[in-house]
């Protein structure tokens, strides 16, 4: 139970932060993709810049991540074909949906039925991405997935 509690309080407040800045919204989520207001543009560099800063605050001072009970580390990797699908669809759902995952449990939260069935499209995906992975591949496939590009 004690290994929940980091990040189950990290989350609602995390929660608690979208709800307040309306991203959960489809008008704020469409402001920002026709650059019409830079406020989400900003809240995300901000997080960026706060959690470059704090990662290497906490790498540099050999902190303890709350969350996995190591050190704070890293290494460097470069992104494979995976990660760029994945950001594809991420993105064409994100435009389509005007809600990241994120924002989706505040919708369910709110008892809204798009967020009850944005959830029920982001735990199919999830499913079947894990079924994917657990599947083995061919032999003549594998490995191309995770070559860098």
């Amino acid at each position: 139970m004690r290994d929940f509690v980091a990040p189950l309080i990290s989350g609602t407040l995390f929660g608690f932060a979208l709800g307040w800045a309306h991203l959960y919204d489809p008008g704020t989520v469409h402001d920002m993709l026709r650059f019409r207001d830079p406020y989400v543009y900003l809240i995300m560099v901000s997080a960026i810049v706060t959690a470059f800063i704090g990662a290497r605050l906490l790498q540099s001072f050999g902190m303890i991540s709350p969350f996995a009970g190591q050190a704070v580390t890293w290494r460097k990797t470069y992104p494979t074909r995976e990660h760029w699908l994945g950001g594809a669809v991420f993105g064409v759902g994100w435009g389509l949906a005007c809600v990241c995952p994120g924002p989706i449990a505040i919708l369910v939260a709110r008892g809204e039925i798009p967020g009850v069935l944005l959830a029920a499209g982001v735990l199919i995906g999830i499913g079947r991405r894990e079924a994917m992975a657990a599947s083995p591949e061919p032999a003549d496939a594998q490995g191309t997935l995770s070559e860098p590009i």
